[in-house]
């Protein structure tokens, strides 16, 4: 039985995991597509991306490095602006209210302490909608 995961909730290498299932990246690891420490991140044209954890280089981290983050952001159109908890908020075009203060009480963004975290949750959700299985399958 799966149980399922708030996309909001999703942070470092899991998060980063979601990030490269979302942009249809294949994670890989001794042939198990689960994540955990030390996959590898192939994208579609079968060219090593990076690794999730570990000691390996390159690292598969779009939500901390922003060389990885910020094109995946502005290819998708995410909008990120200010909250007023001192973090930032993250939605697709147009679906974040004007004013910062209204996506923390309206709901309407996903907030992370970071561009790139809130920006990397608000492109799961956009693919996957707001919760994923924790299991590591889409549901």
């Amino acid at each position: 039985m799966s149980t399922e995961k708030k996309v909001a909730d999703l942070i470092g290498q899991e998060l980063d995991y979601w990030v490269a299932r979302a942009e249809g990246h294949g994670v890989y690891n001794a042939g198990n597509s689960k994540w955990s420490p030390g996959c590898w991140v192939i994208s579609k044209e079968r060219k090593l991306l990076g690794y999730l954890g570990g000691t390996h280089v390159p690292q598969w981290s779009p939500s901390t490095d922003p060389a990885q983050g910020q094109p995946i952001m502005e290819r998708e159109r995410l909008e990120i602006i200010p909250n007023h908890e001192g973090g930032w908020e993250a939605g697709s075009e147009g679906s974040l209210e004007a004013s910062a203060m209204c996506v923390s009480f309206c709901g309407s963004g996903y907030a992370g302490a970071t561009m790139l975290i809130a920006g990397m949750r608000a492109r799961v959700a956009k693919a996957f909608g707001s919760t994923i299985r924790a299991d590591g399958n889409s549901r």
